[in-house]
């Protein structure tokens, strides 16, 4: 029992760590952890239904109990336009009651955006995530994969999991809230960068976008060959 409570707090005290990170997070190393997202999604959940999204976003989130479950995340939506890749508006996402009841995780989802209104939203300030769609069980039990869906049409959110302490299907995004990361949008393109401005294509590209640009041209590729 001991051995088991001490796990826990050593688990605990992790979970706080990636919070304090993902709160912190610059908008060079928010770019390196998509790239993360990526390859750990698709490890878990295979690429079927990853390509041909109109948008991504990209999040790490950390799970923490302590009472009340909390999550808090940081991340990225990427779009394009026109075959053109836009500038990455940068986000955080928080959330009360999150499905844990004990412990703490860290997940990985990527957010595949179909729809111009729910890309329009990351546009705003900040708003509320509702009608999200999970992809198959997203937490596998025994870490398997899980069949994703291909549906078009409400965003589908394909998520890995770092451990096994959430229940299947407990990463649900739906009633999170999503707010523009000012500081980072600010840091990475001035005091003036607003979320409409980016993702409108007003904003200089960042370096060190290449790899996930042709990682999602693969996926692209690969979804129009199906």
């Amino acid at each position: 029992m001991a051995t088991d409570q001490n796990a826990l707090m050593q688990k605990d005290e992790e979970i706080v760590t990636s919070l304090q990170q993902l709160a912190n997070l610059p908008p060079e190393q928010t770019l390196i952890l998509g790239q993360k997202v990526l390859q750990n999604v698709q490890a878990q959940a295979g690429s079927a239904g990853l390509g041909g999204g109109l948008a991504y976003v990209f999040l790490q989130s950390a799970y923490a109990s302590a009472g009340i479950t909390s999550l808090r995340g940081q991340g990225f939506v990427l779009a394009r336009a026109n075959g053109k890749w836009l500038a990455p508006a940068y986000v955080s996402l928080s959330k009360l009651g999150a499905g844990l009841s004990v412990g703490g995780e860290v997940v990985d989802s990527l957010v595949v955006l179909h729809r111009p209104e729910d890309l329009a939203k990351f546009s705003k300030p900040e708003f509320v995530i509702k009608d999200y769609v999970n992809a198959g069980a997203n937490v596998p039990e025994q870490g398997g994969a899980h069949a994703p869906s291909t549906t078009v049409g409400p965003p589908t959110v394909f998520s890995a999991a770092v451990g096994l302490t959430l229940k299947k299907g407990a990463h649900d995004l739906n009633g999170a809230k999503v707010k523009a990361h000012t500081a980072s949008n600010e840091k990475a393109y001035g005091k003036e960068a607003t979320p409409e401005k980016i993702l409108s294509g007003a904003v200089q590209i960042p370096p060190g976008l290449e790899p996930l640009q042709q990682a999602l041209e693969a996926l692209s590729v690969s979804h129009a060959v199906a």
